[in-house]
């Protein structure tokens, strides 16, 4: 997938202009609903233009909230996943090789999300194109209240959706492709490998049921619509995963169990195995399965078969910006291969510290405990140096150009030598941004940089 996102502690989600990782042998792959489709949609990525992230950059130009939107009302939304509400943080997401999308909303003031009791409820929500070279919005398309947008980029389109009615839109132009009334309740939709897939539920007297189709973005349920009924109150597809043929159904269940999870054949849409418990992807066809009611984590391969057996505390590390011929599964401390799930090596700095990045040979993380900045070989576990780091615990963001790892924390943004952990530069961020809204992304080879009050482009 060509998102260089890191999970821990993320303000805000930007997923970019032709994100893909910029070394032509980068591997980029996502936990959730498009796991491992970077290996099926190869063919949506855009070329980038290289960049050496040893240099420090400059900057280009600067987009502040009023001339983002056009107005002095509108506020700014963490675009795609908080669309409801405008808070502390600015998201942004792009596509195609020369426009950033970002996305304004209509505040309702008086009127606060009980999600967080921060942000203000918006009642409509307007995307914004803007051109990566100049920084000047190019176009605004009204959307009305959606409750989110997919997280990434498929051959110029996005997916935002409210809770019976989907839209597929053209973010380079904002021409709106596709927009249908559903008769299910909306839970996800995303562009995978050229295929658009819409997931939801409906809920009757006597019946509960899983909906998922697949199509166009020009007519979404073209190629089939499957419906899948379920006795779990609270149902969902929870991944779609096309490179390895599988989606997953998780049910919330009473008892100590709490979730039942069913995982597909997407093709034939064929049940595979079924599991007591929460399953997610955890590599190339593999899954960390959680059984709740035994306190019991394990490692399953594709039919549902435990490979591994876990800690009973195991947590799942979602891959980070990633360029690198090899990235391993981390879970529980431990280091696992993507494919086969065999063992690797362990590390007690895993026990608390956040994978932040694959570059090249070297697996990056960052250690709270520690303060540290820790590099390792990705296959055999050993240490290949040590950078003292203070804010270690709030890194967030990324990009890797394969060498060198750019990253923001509380005081700026930094880059990072991958062979030696070498800090080579820092731009500090202005005074009285809260660094909890900020973070540094891809963008077709620049640098994004985006606060609460701006959007940013350096090269």
């Amino acid at each position: 997938m060509p998102s260089l996102s890191v999970n821990s502690k993320r303000g805000l989600v930007i997923v970019l202009v032709a994100a893909a990782a910029i070394a032509s042998a980068a591997i980029t792959w996502k936990v959730g609903a498009d796991h491992d489709a970077g290996v099926a949609a190869t063919e949506d990525r855009l070329p980038t233009r290289p960049q050496d992230l040893a240099v420090r950059p400059e900057l280009q130009w600067v987009l502040n909230t009023e001339r983002l939107a056009g107005n002095s009302v509108d506020r700014p939304l963490n675009f795609p996943s908080g669309m409801k509400s405008a808070g502390i943080t600015t998201g942004a997401v792009g596509a195609g090789d020369q426009v950033i999308v970002a996305a304004v909303g209509h505040p309702l003031y008086g009127r606060y999300d009980t999600e967080d009791g921060r942000g203000i409820v918006v009642d409509s929500a307007t995307l914004v194109g803007v051109d990566r070279q100049t920084g000047k919005p190019l176009w605004r398309r009204g959307i009305g209240h959606v409750e989110q947008c997919s997280d990434s980029y498929r051959r110029g389109t996005i997916a935002c959706w409210d809770i019976d009615r989907v839209m597929f839109i053209d973010v380079a132009t904002g021409h709106v492709r596709s927009e249908t009334t559903t008769d299910f309740l909306m839970t996800y939709a995303d562009v995978i490998g050229g295929v658009a897939y819409v997931t939801g539920r409906r809920t009757g007297i006597d019946r509960r049921s899983v909906v998922m189709t697949a199509g166009t973005v020009d007519d979404p349920d073209s190629a089939f619509r499957r419906e899948y009924d379920v006795t779990g109150h609270d149902s969902y597809v929870a991944e779609t995963l096309p490179a390895s043929d599988t989606f997953t159904i998780v049910e919330s269940i009473y008892g100590p169990v709490q979730y039942r999870t069913t995982a597909y054949d997407l093709d034939s849409g064929r049940k595979r195995f079924v599991f007591d418990g929460d399953v997610r992807a955890a590599g190339e066809g593999l899954f960390h399965a959680d059984d709740l009611a035994h306190q019991r984590l394990s490692l399953l391969d594709r039919n549902g078969v435990p490979i591994a057996r876990l800690g009973s505390t195991a947590w799942m590390v979602y891959p980070p910006p990633t360029s690198a011929p090899f990235a391993p599964a981390v879970l529980d401390g431990g280091v696992y291969d993507p494919e086969s799930g065999a063992f690797l090596w362990r590390d007690p700095v895993l026990n608390s510290g956040g994978v932040s990045a694959f570059v090249g040979t070297t697996m990056i993380v960052s250690s709270p405990d520690d303060q540290t900045i820790v590099g390792f070989d990705s296959r055999s576990g050993r240490r290949q140096w040590t950078t003292p780091w203070r804010d270690a615990y709030w890194m967030t963001g990324g990009l890797t150009d394969g060498r060198y790892f750019v990253f923001a924390d509380y005081v700026g943004m930094h880059s990072s030598d991958a062979t030696t952990g070498q800090i080579l530069w820092t731009i500090r961020l202005p005074t009285g941004i809260d660094s909890r809204g900020v973070t540094v992304e891809d963008a077709g080879g620049d640098i994004l940089r985006t606060t609460a009050k701006a959007v940013s482009l350096w090269r």
